[in-house]
């Protein structure tokens, strides 16, 4: 578990200019990030481990450079979740005796996360990002040097964004449900 706090100096931030409806990276100021991490791991069985780890984040902007517009001291910095966490459980077990297989699951959750958006007229002055869900899952098996992976990703099919979807040039689409198979190879 770790508790911290951060302060940025010369935070670099896309900013928008309402005048010139143009985005560019600026020095938007100072900031500051406070919040709470942990993980948890707890191997039930020679064969089942499950685990629980994520996070709480609070930011904001402490001070604001000359010319920053479109932001206020307060306003928290664009596109940082408020909280993630995410719950696995990992499975071993032998298809034969020779041949070791496993099993995943793990379920992420990302919170919402803000844009700030002053300036915009018609639109709200913040956007919060939709909270999103992933469930992914994997079943494979050992052989010698190779790794043999069945997979599953985005079981859910989440489709919202990562992001804030008020500016458009920001959207971030997720990838739809997908199946596959995967081999590796150790060296």
């Amino acid at each position: 578990m770790a508790i911290y706090h951060s302060e940025f100096t010369n935070f670099v931030e896309s900013i928008f200019d309402p005048m010139s409806n143009l985005a560019s990276l600026q020095n938007a100021g100072e900031a500051e990030v406070q919040g709470i991490e942990w993980e948890v791991r707890w191997a039930t069985s020679e064969q089942l481990t499950l685990g629980f780890n994520g996070n709480i984040s609070d930011s904001e902007f402490t001070s604001l450079s000359p010319g920053v517009s479109g932001k206020i001291v307060g306003d928290p910095m664009d596109n940082v979740p408020e909280y993630n966490y995410s719950l696995t459980a990992d499975y071993q077990f032998d298809w034969s005796k020779s041949l070791p297989g496993f099993a995943r699951l793990d379920y992420n959750v990302q919170g919402p996360t803000t844009t700030t958006l002053r300036g915009f007229g018609l639109l709200p002055e913040t956007d919060d990002s939709e909270v999103l869900t992933i469930l992914n899952g994997q079943l494979g098996l050992q052989w010698a040097s190779f790794t043999f992976k069945l997979f599953g990703e985005n079981l859910l099919d989440e489709t919202d964004s990562t992001i804030s979807t008020a500016v458009t040039s920001r959207y971030t689409q997720r990838p739809r449900r997908s199946f596959g198979i995967k081999l590796d190879y150790d060296f």
